[in-house]
């Protein structure tokens, strides 16, 4: 599945010198100050990308496939979890909400294009009407039928400029669609892998569990045969039962985890397909140093933040130009037959023939309690909303994508550590068992040994549960690249 590029287009609006926004003649790179580097990687931070056209889908359902056009969450590697993805795009009210805003944006882009078009109507009447005069009662039947146009010219582009916000709104709501995906495939992935987690814990409980029973039968036997004491079993016994518990532990933990997948997948029929894996996946180098530079290409929020701005400055413009005077054109072609009777007979008959009317009006406000400048001044503070949201997307999602990268690169750091820490716990039990069975030792050390081993063994788990973690945090701070490996 192949993910569409939407990348920014310019903010530049050409609006007349009338008084209108301040940020017309602004980029999007001028809306906020970019910092000269990233901390993590020293990398300069190039200017967003603006010279590339914007999506533009035809109509609704176009937008109800645009999974097709995301990120494929085929990329995390696992069937179940890719059924699982599948599954919440299509069942998650989310997705269907987020649709409905579209059709709804989209339906209000329909209805400011209507106003740049003329009004063309039809209309048929027919009356009656009787009147007594001195010659006697007179009768008239009219039909009249007509077909006025009326048509307000556009000459400042007032109408286009509200039109073109209304689209860029309902472009900003596909990519919130958009943005709502890809959060809700990182959100399945996470649930997905806690309860992969949660089993790949339990799996090395158990483990851990027939380890410490071998042990105990161990010294049972050595005990019985006087080569240990009572304490020493005592103590295994006890090492025996807590790992017991842990185990019954997660398995509670296993099924509220199970659960906690259903709902966020939508599906709460106790039939989900969860799988039976519990293994973590491998997790491969992170993305370049220099990946944060291209958030403009990949986070749809960003880019919604942009196209709002966008909206909100065409929004002033068509404010402005609405004070100035309207041109207004009318037209009425129509057809009328009359019939006239007379009580007296001294004149009546039948009137029929096509007829038209033409017009032309102009009119201004002189006075309405200055609603233009208001309305105006309401837009341009509009515009100063969008582009303080915009700094704020843009920030976060630098800040997101800084912290995962540098959280996953100390994480992996962790686990190397912590593999060493196994290996050297693996050496000291192989050491303090040898010293036990030779009876130069008694068992107290090679206990101690054994839950220092299993301790960093679980906290290694651990280490690369939360790595897993993290670099699906980094799927949605990218606005969902990742390579398929990774």
């Amino acid at each position: 599945m192949k993910r569409a590029t939407i990348a920014l287009a310019s903010l530049v609006l050409g609006v007349p010198h009338l008084g209108c926004t301040r940020y017309s003649e602004k980029a999007h790179g001028d809306y906020l100050e970019y910092p000269e580097s990233y901390p993590s990687s020293g990398r300069e931070v190039p200017a967003p990308r603006s010279d590339e056209p914007r999506l533009d889908a035809e109509d609704v359902e176009q937008i109800e496939e645009m999974s097709e056009a995301l990120p494929s969450y085929e990329s995390f590697g696992d069937p179940v979890l890719t059924a699982l993805i599948q599954r919440a795009l299509e069942a998650s009210p989310n997705v269907a909400a987020t649709v409905s805003r579209i059709r709804m944006a989209r339906a209000v882009a329909d209805q400011a294009r209507a106003a740049r078009f003329p009004v063309v109507m039809a209309t048929a009447a027919a009356t009656r009407s009787s009147a007594i005069q001195v010659f006697g009662r007179v009768d008239v039947r009219a039909i009249n039928l007509s077909l006025p146009i009326r048509w307000e010219l556009d000459l400042y582009g007032r109408y286009a400029s509200e039109h073109r916000a209304a689209k860029d709104l309902a472009e900003a709501s596909e990519l919130d669609y958009e943005a709502m995906q890809i959060s809700l495939m990182a959100s399945v992935a996470e649930a997905y892998m806690d309860l992969v987690g949660v089993r790949a814990e339990r799996a090395l409980v158990e483990e851990q569990l027939a380890t410490n029973t071998q042990y105990l039968d161990l010294v049972t036997l050595r005990y019985e045969t006087g080569l240990a004491s009572i304490v020493d079993v005592h103590q295994q016994r006890q090492q025996v039962a807590t790992l017991e518990a842990q185990r019954d532990l997660l398995e509670g933990e296993e099924a509220v985890t199970a659960n906690a997948l259903m709902i966020i997948v939508g599906d709460t029929s106790g039939n989900l397909d969860t799988g039976n894996r519990d293994t973590l996946p491998e997790v491969g180098e992170p993305p370049p140093q220099g990946v944060p530079a291209a958030l403009f290409e990949r986070r749809p929020d960003v880019r919604a933040a942009a196209l709002r701005i966008e909206a909100a400055d065409k929004r002033v413009r068509a404010a402005i130009v609405a004070q100035l005077p309207a041109v207004r054109l009318e037209f009425t072609p129509g057809y009328v037959t009359q019939r006239v009777e007379s009580s007296s007979g001294l004149f009546g008959g039948t009137v029929s023939g096509f007829q038209w009317t033409a017009s032309a009006a102009a009119d201004v406000a002189v006075f309405n309690g200055l609603l233009g400048p208001a309305t105006a001044e309401l837009r341009r503070a509009e515009v100063d909303q969008a582009v303080a949201n915009y700094r704020q997307a843009f920030q976060n999602a630098l800040i997101e994508v800084e912290n995962a990268v540098v959280l996953d690169r100390q994480q992996r750091q962790a686990i190397e550590n912590l593999e060493r820490q196994v290996q050297f716990a693996e050496e000291t039990l192989n050491s303090a068992r040898e010293r036990y069975q030779a009876g130069l030792s008694d068992f107290l050390p090679v206990l101690t040994a054994l839950r220092t081993k299993q301790a960093a063994e679980q906290g290694l788990l651990a280490a690369k549960r939360n790595l897993v973690q993290l670099r699906i945090q980094l799927f949605r701070a990218l606005g969902g690249v990742l390579e398929p490996e990774n």
